[in-house]
């Protein structure tokens, strides 16, 4: 009995220190509940002190005659309450524990619920923000199509207007320009190579004849397009005035008639310096009947293909004649435009006189074919080139010579943009 006493205090003990250490931190975390720790331990405390009282008293007092020990259902009483106090105290307390748990959790389930009721009320809200959103801005989508559309038809059928009137001004300038009728019957064999840079040209070409004689010029007016051709105009106008309506017949008299009258047209003097449009020209009077021709150029040059016309020394080199093999010599203009040049308004055109044979070819042109841009390192095809190109063009027929002009060109450019406008005229002499 003094051992189960012994073994029964020290369980006690420990149970009593694990209880207390259990009771203080729950009550120190103020959890709920903790009250039903505390009265299974003091249950458990209680009756511990009874069971040991019991046992003292029994061991002294409680005897049998046989030496045994009396009272033991009281005992096994105590010891079962005693046992099942703390244990049942904390089912009683973990159940509490879980009931406020689930309620807690159910609470919490609730506001998670709500949460997400919210969350998918603030994504519908979203959503319908964004359609509106959507809405709004296929609207303007819409609008600034619709108005794009529009000034696109606006702009097109502007177009379309401008476009028409460029291609009625071609009309025009084609219909004053020299038909192949009078060309074929003042010049004979010719070609002539006319490529505007747009619809319309600045570049022109001239013809007319008067008994014997055939004027013919080429010219470059300022600018390309609509104002140049308006300048083209007014130099075929002028042109007609001059020789048709005043009868003028020598080349530089018409140069110099149409640089007084160009000037006052446009109104180009010393109190408009700035206004400097004009043109260059190569022009040609050829009498038919002796192969007389006369040349006066204004910045642009006349070339004479001729066969062997360098050998022997028959034609020497000046300040206005140049000679470039023994087929081409070349006839330089006066380094003069048509048009306002200050201080040199009043220097004359100069009159070149070259007799023609029978086989020669007569060059004039504008500077389009040489400004042109074009072959392996997009330059110019320039003057050099151009000049041994009609040299190559020799032992050609008429028609031969334009074919490889047209190729040429064609060949240089290699389907890039036009520079400039181009215009080239060539006579053969029969």
């Amino acid at each position: 009995n003094s051992a189960f006493a012994l073994l029964l205090t020290t369980q006690s003990m420990s149970a009593c220190s694990a209880g207390i250490v259990m009771i203080i931190r729950a009550i120190r975390e103020k959890k709920q509940g903790a009250w039903i720790l505390a009265t299974g331990f003091f249950i458990f405390l209680g009756l511990l002190i009874l069971a040991l009282l019991y046992v003292t008293i029994k061991s002294l007092f409680l005897y049998d005659s046989n030496g045994g020990f009396n009272g033991g259902g009281l005992f096994a009483l105590i010891a079962f309450i005693w046992v099942f106090s703390i244990p049942g105290s904390m089912s009683v307390y973990l159940a509490n524990d879980f009931a406020r748990t689930s309620k807690k959790l159910e609470l919490e389930l609730v506001h998670v619920k709500q949460l997400g009721e919210q969350n998918v009320q603030k994504e519908i809200e979203k959503q319908e923000i964004i359609k509106g959103q959507k809405q709004e801005l296929e609207t303007k989508v819409r609008e600034a199509t619709a108005e794009i559309m529009e000034q696109k038809n606006e702009l097109a059928e502007k177009n379309r207007d401008i476009s028409d009137s460029i291609n009625y001004a071609q009309r025009i300038q084609t219909a004053i320009l020299p038909d192949n009728t009078l060309l074929d019957q003042a010049l004979g064999e010719y070609l002539v190579l006319f490529r505007p840079k747009d619809v319309v040209s600045g570049d022109f070409f001239w013809c007319h004849k008067i008994n014997d004689k055939v004027i013919f010029a080429v010219a470059d007016c300022t600018g390309h397009g609509v104002p140049g051709a308006f300048m083209s105009m007014i130099g075929i106008s002028l042109f007609n005035e001059i020789v048709l309506g005043k009868g003028i017949t020598e080349a530089n008299a018409i140069l110099d008639e149409l640089r007084r009258k160009l000037s006052v047209t446009l109104q180009q003097n010393t109190e408009h310096p700035s206004n400097r449009d004009g043109m260059d020209i190569a022009l040609c009077v050829w009498n038919r009947e002796d192969n007389v021709l006369q040349f006066a150029g204004a910045n642009n040059s006349l070339y004479l293909l001729s066969e062997n016309i360098a050998e022997n020394g028959s034609v020497q080199e000046t300040d206005r004649v140049k000679l470039h093999n023994r087929h081409l010599l070349q006839i330089l203009p006066d380094k003069q435009p048509i048009g306002y040049q200050e201080d040199k308004m009043n220097n004359p055109f100069t009159k070149s006189i070259i007799q023609l044979r029978p086989g020669d070819t007569i060059f004039i042109s504008s500077d389009g074919f040489t400004d042109q841009f074009g072959g392996q390192k997009n330059k110019k095809f320039t003057s050099g080139r151009f000049r041994s190109l009609l040299a190559s063009l020799m032992d050609k027929s008429i028609r031969e010579q334009k074919m490889i002009l047209e190729q040429t060109l064609d060949e240089w450019k290699k389907g890039d943009v036009q520079t400039d406008d181009i215009c080239v005229v060539g006579v053969k002499i029969t």
